[in-house]
Formats: structure tokens, sequence, C-alpha cells
């Protein structure tokens, strides 16, 4: 199983865990693509990142990624024996979380008290569908087509689908430089091994235009399951207004 988690504060609380967005701002903090072969060799299972944050007209996006760094137009990476799930935590208090320089203290339950269950599925004819269940501000299960929003009434959606990964990011560059730092001698300057870099680390060069870096990313795509649900059936009258979520993911063995 694969975890990774997040703090989402709803009211104006912003914390920050494995896999994140703070609400109120625009920063984001990301997980992993690139991961120990055990999880890697499972791309249905394996999650790439968790984001949340809030909207002004009280909705709740989570959007959990998972089966990274795949090349365009390959085929999506499906499992009908695979359940993914946002768990939320609505009894937590802001006494429980203590923010200090270097970590964040938890002493809330961290216990989950609603599960958002979604599953891929194929019909006869070979295409895949999406349910989803227990989802805050619905009566019952949603279903529909993969890659088509699916509206569940008052405002509630969801989404699943594969997309083209957000992420930039020079990941040779980056094995380059934790080396070099390795095998340091004391010059910071030459660990830099980031494409981006290089024009400035040559004293020869003479090109002021900042060059674009190397993208590890471009050409992949992720898959995603996007989620819109009601803030305040999400909390359930929690007088701090403050939400943890978390996602897993479980397979069916036989």
């Amino acid at each position: 199983m694969k975890r990774h988690s997040t703090l989402a504060a709803v009211g104006g609380i912003a914390l920050l865990a494995a896999a994140s967005m703070t609400l109120g701002s625009q920063e984001v903090v990301a997980a992993d693509h690139a991961e120990a072969p055990g999880a890697s060799a499972d791309p249905a299972a394996d999650i790439a990142d968790l984001y949340a944050w809030h909207t002004e007209d009280g909705k709740v996006v989570a959007i959990i990624t998972f089966a990274g760094l795949q090349a365009a137009g390959a085929e999506a990476a499906y499992d009908r024996d695979v359940l993914y799930t946002l768990h939320i935590d609505n009894t937590a208090s802001a006494g429980g979380l203590t923010v200090g320089a270097d970590r964040v203290s938890n002493s809330n339950d961290n216990e989950s008290d609603i599960q958002v269950n979604v599953r891929f599925g194929q019909n006869y004819l070979g295409d895949w569908g999406v349910q989803v269940e227990n989802m805050p501000g619905t009566d019952g299960p949603i279903q529909g087509a993969v890659a088509t929003t699916i509206d569940a009434g008052d405002g509630n959606l969801a989404l699943a689908g594969t997309f083209d990964d957000p992420f930039s990011f020079d990941f040779e560059g980056y094995g380059a430089t934790i080396m070099n730092a390795m095998t340091s001698d004391g010059e910071t300057d030459v660990d830099l091994a980031f494409g981006s870099l290089a024009q400035f680390l040559d004293p020869d060069n003479k090109d002021p235009m900042p060059q674009p870096a190397p993208d590890f990313f471009v050409g992949t795509n992720v898959h995603a399951i996007v989620l819109e649900f009601d803030m305040a059936a999400a909390l359930n009258k929690n007088p701090d207004g403050l939400l943890q979520l978390w996602a897993t993911t479980s397979r069916i063995s036989e």
C-alpha cells in the first residue's frame, strides 16, 4: 500500500505534509514521481501526489495522481483491482497542531472519519468508467466514463483520466548535484549541475539571458482523480474548520 498525506485547513490554518497545496495560497509542494522499484512495479497503485484546497463557493477540491511518467499516447493504467481512498479526518482541532521551526507536531487522533472510495471498471465493450462512493455532499455512489466530468449535483463533481504532467524538473541535474555534493572538495559552485545553471558556471559564456532547464517530465502523462465536494458536509460542524486529508491505495489479492 502506498500512502501520502496532506493537512488541509479550511478555517484559515494552512499546514504542509508530504504532498500538499496550502489553502489560502498558491504554494505547491510535490511528493514524488520516481520511486523505489517496489512501488514503480505497480503503477496503478503508485500514488504520485495529493493536492487539496478550498474554493470561495464552499467546496473542497482534492486531486490524487498516480501512475506517473507515462509516455504520451500510451495505454492508460486503469486497474479494476485497485481501490483508491481519500481519507478525511474532520475531528482534528487547531490546538492539537504545533508548528515548530523544522516540524509540525500533531496530537490529534488522526483517524479517518470519512473514506471516499474510487474504483475503475470496464463495460463489455472495454470502455473504462469510474465510480466514487461516499463523497461528502452526495446521497450515494456516482459513476461515469473516464475523461468526463461527472456531475453529482449541488456543485459536487468528479473527474478521472490521464493528463499532461505539469511538472518541470531537471532530474538528471538533480542527481548529478547530489553526487557532486557527496564528493565535494569545498568548491560549492561546481557542485551545482543543473542544466539551467550551466551558462552561469561557464567563465567563457557571454550570454546574459538564462536558458530553460532540461525538463525530465516533458512528453509524459500522469493519471489523476479529481474530486470537488461540499466543504460543510466534510467538516461536519468542526468548530475549528480543520480537515486532515490523506490518500491510500490497496489492491485486491487472490
